[in-house]
């Protein structure tokens, strides 16, 4: 619910009147048609079901925390668990980069008294970050390859890019940019990125969900893994393409290559 610069400036907003299920940093679907995006009637629930204590390692270089949790994404009203996932966040700050650096993967599956789960959602659902009130409309989205994607509606465009973002006034005569990042691991081509500034200020990384269903079989896993980075100060596209080679470099362990 807080994500803070290394100048301590908080650029997270939980549970405004406007949208009360947005909780900051945020990661959603539908499944099987159960919407588990709002918190409305109807909607399904994440519930945690253990996390495991903090897991530090740190050196002269640079230090990280992580956390592991078991969630059962549960129907409405019931105890039938319809997808399986195991989170990840891991958040970093080292020595040469001028950012803190979070890590989240979210690897879902098939519960074995199920056959499969269909997984779709609106042009938002993803991970989604819901920014402060004063980052809201005043400023600019940049991307990897300077893509300004298609118009959706309004405001809101859909972009296809590596990575994505946002650099605004955070109020106090402070500044601050926001970048999201895309592993190649994760299915199908480039993060889709979904973007709007007006009436507020809000950044997901999508699969494009409204246009792409994926049906998951049981003993199958879909992984999914995204950086996000908070830079005090506005960063141009190189700093900030700075900090996503280092992000790969770091999941290279993982299958990822710069």
């Amino acid at each position: 619910k807080e994500l803070v610069s290394q100048k301590g400036l908080n650029i997270l907003l939980d549970s405004p009147d406007d949208h009360k299920h947005h909780h900051g940093l945020m990661f959603a679907l539908k499944v099987d048609g159960i919407n588990f995006w709002e918190e409305v009637d109807g909607s399904g629930r994440e519930v945690p079901q253990n996390t495991s204590r903090a897991i530090v390692l740190s050196n002269d270089e640079r230090s990280e925390i992580t956390f592991t949790s078991d969630i059962h994404w549960i129907r409405p009203e019931k105890t039938k668990v319809l997808l399986a996932e195991k989170r990840s966040i891991t958040l970093e700050i080292t020595k040469n980069i001028p950012a803190i650096i979070l890590t989240w993967t979210s690897e879902l599956s098939v519960p074995e008294n199920r056959a499969s789960a269909e997984i779709s959602g609106a042009h938002y659902h993803g991970l989604g970050m819901r920014f402060i009130r004063a980052m809201d409309e005043n400023g600019e989205f940049v991307t990897a390859g300077g893509n300004k994607g298609t118009i959706f509606r309004g405001e809101e465009r859909l972009i296809p890019d590596t990575w994505c973002a946002y650099s605004a006034d955070a109020g106090e005569n402070k500044q601050v940019t926001v970048a999201m990042f895309g592993a190649p691991r994760n299915p199908g081509e480039n993060t889709v990125w979904f973007t709007m500034k007006t009436p507020f200020a809000y950044l997901s990384a999508t699969r494009a969900y409204h246009e792409n269903t994926y049906v998951l079989k049981v003993n199958e896993t879909l992984s999914l893994t995204y950086g996000v980075a908070v830079l005090d100060g506005r960063s141009g596209a190189n700093e900030i393409n700075k900090v996503y080679q280092y992000w790969m470099t770091q999941n290279l362990n993982k299958g990822d290559v710069p």
